[in-house]
């Protein structure tokens, strides 16, 4: 659910949601979109779907995400970039939202541009 209005119901073994930051991250990998970081959206990913019409979709900022677990085999975790993992049940929600004030990032002198260091490691990919 984003901001009230139902997206999808996905059957996977994961849906993340991630900032630009993690977009580069298990969200790229599981086939989502890649952010740009000076962005504030979330890009909600479903990880191996089944059958799915959606596989990647980015929300705004002022957008709020709603995650139902609907029904589980062998339970569910809740994992907030590699913290500790939190049981989910069957019926839980989850909301994710950005931060009211953006994260102040360092970005050094003399370091690679967003884009150079996407098309570097892209190059090193097997495909």
């Amino acid at each position: 659910e984003v901001s009230g209005s139902h997206l999808a119901t996905y059957v996977a073994d994961a849906v993340v949601v991630a900032t630009p930051t993690g977009s580069t991250a298990y969200s790229f990998s599981a086939g989502g979109s890649i952010l740009d970081p000076r962005l504030r959206n979330m890009v909600i990913t479903p990880v191996a779907a089944y059958l799915s019409p959606l596989h990647s979709v980015v929300a705004g900022e002022d957008h709020v995400v709603h995650l139902t677990l609907r029904e589980a085999q062998d339970g569910a975790l809740v994992s907030l970039d590699g913290q500790t993992d939190l049981p989910m049940a069957v019926g839980d929600r989850v909301e994710v939202r950005a931060l009211p004030e953006p994260l102040r990032m360092v970005q050094l002198a003399g370091s690679t541009p967003f884009y150079d260091l996407l098309r570097t490691k892209a190059s090193l990919l097997p495909y």
